[in-house]
């Protein structure tokens, strides 16, 4: 009986396990059933996406910048739309609302990286793209296109930056393998 999805009663479940995974937790940590956990979990959970948002913009732009991206992802984008339509914060705890926080920090680790070129970014940006993958498919290939533009972008530079193509091969190894 695998595949048996947590919110709807006689349907399967077809995204990845991580959101389920957080509601069974919650549940056995809290004692309260499934479907109370489903109902009242994202509230709280998918609050990380604006904070992970707001990281990666003020990384990005800056911290005044970053308040203003963030405002116009509480407040501008999408508010017309369903929330599964639009990134912006949610009390559903769905995949796809819920996998934008993983996704955010996943780049943000990733600039991170660029800007300091050491490994260990590199070994977080993968942990945190295997956590995106385990939220949502799409963000994580979404992710996995970026990361192989810039290091290709990275090995054509003609300004002096360049790096070398075995630099970059390693780096997105790294990331993969993780």
């Amino acid at each position: 009986g695998y595949g048996a999805d947590p919110n709807y009663v006689g349907e399967l479940t077809w995204y990845n396990p991580l959101v389920p995974g957080i509601t069974a937790i919650a549940s056995a940590l809290t004692g309260a059933d499934v479907p109370l956990v489903t109902a009242r979990i994202g509230a709280f959970a998918n609050l990380l996406a604006p904070a992970a948002f707001y990281l990666l913009a003020s990384t990005l732009l800056g911290r005044w910048p970053g308040v203003y991206a963030l405002a116009g992802y509480l407040f501008l984008m999408g508010a017309r739309l369903p929330s599964w339509m639009s990134a912006t914060y949610s009390p559903w705890f769905m995949p796809v609302n819920f996998a934008q926080a993983p996704f955010y920090l996943t780049v943000w680790a990733f600039v991170r990286g660029r800007q300091s070129s050491r490994r260990a970014w590199d070994v977080a940006t993968g942990a945190l793209w295997g956590v995106t993958f385990l939220a949502h498919t799409a963000p994580a290939l979404v992710f996995g296109v970026m990361a192989v533009a810039a290091a290709v972008v990275d090995v054509r530079r003609g300004d002096g930056a360049r790096v070398e193509v075995r630099t970059a091969a390693i780096r997105l190894a790294v990331m993969v393998i993780l």
